[in-house]
């Protein structure tokens, strides 16, 4: 499917009344941090966190290019300067979170974060928020498949992005964000189980209606009723 085509199906699917889901993940908005610095050596140089206080539910690399291996026993707290070590970073009110009270700094390329769960039946679509300045600044997977992703609209201070991940509803799977480059913040990561509404419904049939039409008659779009739904709906497919 082409980019522009998935744009478009996610619009409607955000237009649609849905419902928010985790099934068995947790801590996907990274707000059950629990900041409790450590002091003992080497980690009384930087306020260092435990990952499992820092990120319950979740499980830190460091950048390895392509394995797992260096697990991250601590993170840092605020890395909003060069200074600290370039990894995994949680972000709280002082380093500017996206929302809530706090984020995630993928700092640097290949660093990650990943949580296995049982993803929520029906669901559709995986929405996260990131704040970088490079365009696709993360890799996602899910059960070991590299999801694609599309922007869904950008805001002053992050891009809510959206993958299709109707495939694996109901099943089991590994989630892991690693930043493509660095310095890429993320937050707000969400499961959605599409419940359409009457209009929406409507608005889906129109634009089937309208493919279908256009395929057998070459698109004259005089031969189409010209209601505002359905110009919308000519308008999003030209």
């Amino acid at each position: 499917m082409k980019p522009r085509a998935r744009v478009w199906l996610v619009t409607v699917a955000v237009a649609a009344t849905s419902a928010r889901a985790q099934g068995t993940f947790q801590n996907l908005d990274f707000e059950a941090a629990r900041v409790v610095l450590l002091t003992n050596p080497p980690y009384n140089s930087w306020p260092y966190i435990a990952t499992s206080n820092a990120l319950p539910g979740w499980s830190a690399f460091s950048s390895v290019p392509g394995e797992f291996t260096n697990s991250l026993t601590a993170i840092a707290l605020d890395m909003t300067n060069l200074t600290a070590p370039l990894t995994v970073s949680l972000l709280d009110a002082n380093g500017g979170p996206i929302d809530g009270s706090f984020s995630v700094m993928l700092a640097s390329p290949n660093s990650s974060i990943r949580q296995n769960g049982l993803v929520p039946a029906g669901v559709h679509w995986l929405f996260f928020k990131v704040e970088s300045k490079f365009d696709s600044p993360v890799q996602v997977s899910l059960g070991g498949e590299k999801l694609s992703y599309v922007a869904l609209g950008t805001e002053p201070n992050y891009t809510l992005y959206a993958a299709d991940i109707s495939a694996f509803a109901g099943r089991t799977a590994t989630l892991t964000f690693t930043s493509s480059h660095w310095l890429s913040e993320l937050d707000d990561i969400e499961f959605v189980v599409p419940e359409p509404s009457d209009g929406v419904l409507l608005l889906l049939g129109l634009g089937l209606l309208t493919y279908v039409w256009r395929r057998l008659y070459g698109g004259d779009k005089r031969s189409v009723g010209t209601t505002p739904a359905t110009s919308r709906v000519l308008r999003s497919r030209s």
